[in-house]
């Protein structure tokens, strides 16, 4: 199986939707680490939901977790929701502050370690992916030390990261290698210190745009419409090893 960790509800779908979608036949489980619900939130927790247009009554995360799970039905994947707060509700009280890297004082790298390590014990995968890190999003950082933490203990397992969306693109000058990046073969093992693009066939592309779409909450913040969404996501997706990978991603090397 392949498991994939996303920090928040549509990070996944974002980032590598396209390819997830079409490896869905290998059952693909999806853990969104910070998805808990915190009623009365208060300060710069209320505003990320204030600013999508949703009254201080609504319990924003569970509106979050049924859009997910619409959006991974269309995939054909499988959704976990874990019950950690976001960093909005652990004293990152803005939003230049949450891409200035992880607080001192922010204390749910161990909690996360663990869930992360069961996770991958439980589970068993074969092939793991998890963020890059593009744009600096602390709890990105905070998923990819846990998961970073964890490698050497579990060398039969591929590790492939993913170049988080829509960040990525909206600092071209930052990661500029996916501009050369080797194409991505599913039927073909991955090579070593590379970043790789994966371009969605067309079916495979209306289905992500779809899918992205289910987070109705998030198109207009993110994107302003569907068209500011299709393209600044664009018909490519990419990713970067550090080491080759044991076996295809497709494991019945199909594409």
């Amino acid at each position: 199986m392949i498991l994939v960790f996303s920090p928040h509800l549509d990070d996944a779908v974002f980032s590598c939707g396209g390819l997830l979608g079409q490896l869905s036949g290998e059952l693909v489980r999806v853990v969104t680490c910070f998805t808990r619900s915190v009623p009365d939130p208060q300060g710069f927790a209320l505003a990320c939901q204030l600013d999508k247009g949703l009254a201080p009554g609504v319990d924003y995360m569970a509106l979050r977790r049924a859009e997910d799970e619409k959006a991974m039905e269309l995939l054909g994947l499988h959704p976990e929701h874990w019950d950690l707060p976001e960093a909005p509700h652990r004293g990152y009280e803005s939003a230049p502050a949450l891409f200035a890297g992880v607080h001192a004082d922010d204390t749910i790298q161990e909690e996360l370690r663990q869930r992360v390590a069961s996770a991958i014990y439980d589970y068993r995968p074969l092939t793991i992916f998890y963020p890059l890190g593009a744009g600096n999003h602390a709890d990105h950082l905070q998923v990819i030390q846990a998961v970073k933490s964890l490698k050497k203990y579990w060398e039969q397992v591929d590790f492939v990261q993913y170049y988080d969306q829509p960040y990525t693109h909206r600092h071209p000058t930052a990661y500029a290698e996916i501009d050369a990046a080797t194409p991505l073969h599913t039927s073909k093992k991955l090579p070593a210190k590379q970043t790789l693009g994966y371009s969605l066939p067309p079916a495979t592309l209306q289905t992500k745009y779809a899918a992205c779409l289910a987070y109705a909450t998030q198109i207009g913040f993110q994107f302003k419409d569907r068209h500011g969404m299709e393209n600044l996501l664009g018909d490519r997706e990419y990713y970067r090893t550090t080491h080759a990978s044991l076996r295809p991603l497709a494991y019945g090397a199909g594409s």
